[in-house]
């Protein structure tokens, strides 16, 4: 996965499929949620990546979805060896 090249590919695809719903006059009816099953690891692995862990990440989307809102909090320590880091789980 390269976001570089991934990331406005998915973003034009969102953003064609919102219009055309929108042109319909459907939007207001449609939720589209996005989710992923994995998280990642905050540290690097030694292919200076990360590794699956535990948890995943959601987005919602739609006309009568009130955005621009990150649900949850945001850690405060995002060391390695903060308090929120799990081992890689091998």
């Amino acid at each position: 996965w390269n976001e570089g090249t991934n990331l406005p590919l998915l973003d034009g695809a969102i953003a064609a499929f919102s219009n055309e719903m929108k042109s319909m006059g459907i939007w207001d009816g449609i939720t589209v949620i996005q989710m992923s099953d994995f998280g990642r690891t905050l540290p690097a692995n030694g292919g200076d990546g990360s590794d699956h862990a535990w948890g995943g990440n959601y987005m919602m989307m739609g006309g009568t979805v009130r955005g621009g809102q990150v649900l949850g909090t945001y850690p405060d320590v995002l060391t390695d060896d903060g308090p929120l880091i799990l081992q890689r789980g091998r």
